[in-house]
């Protein structure tokens, strides 16, 4: 008699982080007593959907920190949050805001991890790489833009900033 070979994809997650702190204008930086937000990222990169909880030993010099995501609260200075269901390529957002040192010259440095329920085939991306925002006293106030009401361009949540330069040949003298 033969044997059969019965073989079963087993569900599994491939839970990934990215942390980013704001104010957008100055993401790596902030003046003394200024407003920081985290933005923490929750990707399931697996195929199948999962439970996961989301863990931030928040720095010790943030302070007042809060959050209003849904299943997510902060307890002696940890963040903790579930979901349910994440389904692979979805991504979840968590937010935490608090407030910088009064100190400049001080680091405030971040790192978030990420647990499923299911496998996970690569748990090297489950923590975030450590967000460093550096508190600045030579930084100014909200960026005057007239475009904006009042005369203020918004500095608070997330952004990306790309620069690209473009070197131009100076014009040839023509004769």
């Amino acid at each position: 008699m033969r044997g059969v070979l019965a073989s079963a994809l087993l569900p599994f997650s491939g839970f990934a982080l990215i942390t980013a702190a704001a104010p957008a204008a100055h993401a790596a930086a902030v003046q003394p007593d200024g407003s920081v937000e985290y933005s923490i990222y929750v990707t399931n990169n697996g195929p199948s959907a999962d439970d996961y909880t989301v863990t931030d030993q928040l720095p010790a010099d943030l302070a007042g920190a809060t959050t209003s995501t849904p299943g997510c609260s902060i307890t002696s200075g940890t963040l903790t949050c579930t979901g349910t269901g994440l389904g692979g390529d979805s991504t979840a957002t968590i937010t935490v805001q608090g407030t910088a040192p009064g100190t400049a010259g001080a680091t405030v440095a971040n790192t978030v991890s990420v647990t499923g329920t299911l496998p996970d085939q690569d748990t090297s991306n489950n923590t975030s790489g450590t967000v460093n925002t550096n508190v600045d006293a030579t930084l100014g106030g909200p960026l005057a833009d007239p475009l904006v009401a009042g005369g203020t361009l918004a500095t608070a949540g997330l952004a990306s900033v790309a620069f690209s330069v473009r070197r131009r040949r100076a014009a040839r003298a023509r004769a």
